[in-house]
């Protein structure tokens, strides 16, 4: 919201302007929350814009910033976003939505972390997955969903995120499976796990990436390192059968 239209019509356009097929947006929901029928209007005419000059709607759930100081506990904030991702669906009717960002990336948002067991369970991920999946496919039945992770946090986290994975793989209604990377070791988790489990009749997705993610990602000097960094990427996903990048 706090982005002028001006901007994001500029993005939007380098973007097309560099043959991006599929501009992926990830949608906060304080709007709903704050009732801000201004800025919902502004996602609306974003939307529709990016759908009349791509054919393809694609988001990604982001919770809702405003929850980063108004934190809950796990088993209310399931609740609102089940709740959420109906909402979404039911206005935008997306071709492509994430339903999960990464399940470590929430964690900032409740009260509970790091304390409640929950948190670190795959069967406790992979039913509230497969909520989501129900909660969008209920309102949107075309929708094509898909849940990603933090493809470092397979090594790191591996009780966790292998099994959640695996469900992913089985799990009915969804149509992608996300690795976000952004560094080598997480080209090589990513590649670890395809060749040992692989991801079934699903699509697998880099659905975020970059050469880094901390401030250095602003240094302009880094230009002919992200380029190179980029054709990486694209090479790794053709001989990993991966259908779709999304530099983030």
């Amino acid at each position: 919201p706090s982005t002028t239209d001006m901007v994001l019509e500029a993005e939007r356009d380098m973007l097309l302007s560099k043959g991006a097929s599929n501009l992926r947006v990830d949608i906060n929901y304080d709007a709903w929350l704050n009732n801000d029928v201004v800025t919902i209007s502004r996602y609306d005419k974003i939307f529709s814009d990016i759908r009349n000059r791509t054919g393809i709607l694609s988001l990604a759930d982001a919770s809702a910033e405003q929850l980063r100081q108004n934190k809950l506990p796990w088993s209310q904030y399931k609740e609102e976003w089940v709740q959420r991702v109906q909402v979404i669906a039911e206005r935008y009717h997306p071709d492509y939505y994430m339903v999960v960002k990464e399940p470590g990336w929430y964690y900032p948002f409740l009260t509970d972390f790091p304390v409640n067991p929950a948190l670190i369970d795959p069967v406790e991920w992979t039913n509230l997955t497969q909520r989501l999946v129900d909660a969008v496919k209920s309102v949107s039945p075309v929708t094509k969903i898909g849940g990603a992770v933090a493809a470092d946090s397979i090594r790191s986290r591996p009780k966790l995120y292998v099994p959640y994975l695996n469900a992913l793989s089985g799990m009915s209604g969804i149509s992608m499976i996300g690795f976000d990377i952004y560094t080598a070791s997480g080209f090589e988790a990513t590649e670890l796990y395809l060749n040992q489990y692989g991801v079934g009749d699903r699509e697998a997705w880099v659905a975020e990436a970059w050469s880094a993610d901390n401030s250095s990602i602003y240094d302009s000097s880094r230009g002919e390192l992200d380029a190179k960094w980029m054709r990486v990427l694209y090479y790794f996903a053709q001989t990993h059968n991966i259908r779709l990048i999304s530099p983030f």
